[in-house]
């Protein structure tokens, strides 16, 4: 290995940050883990991901993840909004608990927020997008197949209210920003 190589290899060991956090599903008898790389004062963060038994032998491997992340024990399941504001995503993606890819769906634009409903159930991601310069926000919802169960688009904040398989649900969004 020359030494301009080796210099960089030193470099991105050196310069990486890596954080971790682990919590105990009982549900699941199982531990989540999630490990943050990337460098230091900087947004270009990666998650590693990893779903361990009892016993911390490897149940599931995650990819390598921009998140946030959201665990969905009810639809077992790992749902990462995959942020396109630092790094380039196009999709959010979901996960079955054995690492297996459940579904993946395309941004539509600027990704502000996303999350999980309280019942775990549902996955949503809120969306500002400019329309003829005007910034609105675009709301979707999604079940556990990746399916789109509610679309909203508006510009002012507004609660989201909707129902689905039986249930009513709520989510509250602010005002639109321009995106970025």
């Amino acid at each position: 290995m020359n030494q301009f190589v080796a210099s960089l290899v030193l470099f991105a060991l050196v310069a990486s940050v890596t954080t971790a956090e682990a919590r105990y599903l009982p549900s699941l008898e199982q531990w989540f883990v999630i490990r943050e790389q990337g460098v230091p004062n900087s947004d270009a963060i990666r998650l590693e991901v990893r779903l361990l038994s009892n016993s911390r032998a490897l149940v599931a491997s995650f990819p390598n993840l921009v998140g946030p992340i959201h665990l969905s024990e009810q639809n077992a399941q790992l749902f990462s909004c995959e942020a396109n504001w630092t790094i380039a995503t196009s999709e959010a993606r979901a996960f079955g608990l054995d690492g297996k890819p459940a579904f993946s769906f395309a941004h539509l634009g600027f990704l502000r927020i996303c999350g999980v409903t309280d019942d775990q159930a549902l996955y949503w991601l809120h969306y500002n997008v400019a329309v003829g310069g005007v910034p609105s926000n675009w709301v979707v919802v999604l079940d556990a197949t990746g399916t789109v169960v509610e679309r909203r688009e508006f510009p002012e904040a507004r609660s989201v209210k909707f129902e689905f398989g039986g249930k009513s649900y709520s989510l509250e969004f602010p005002a639109a920003e321009i995106p970025g």
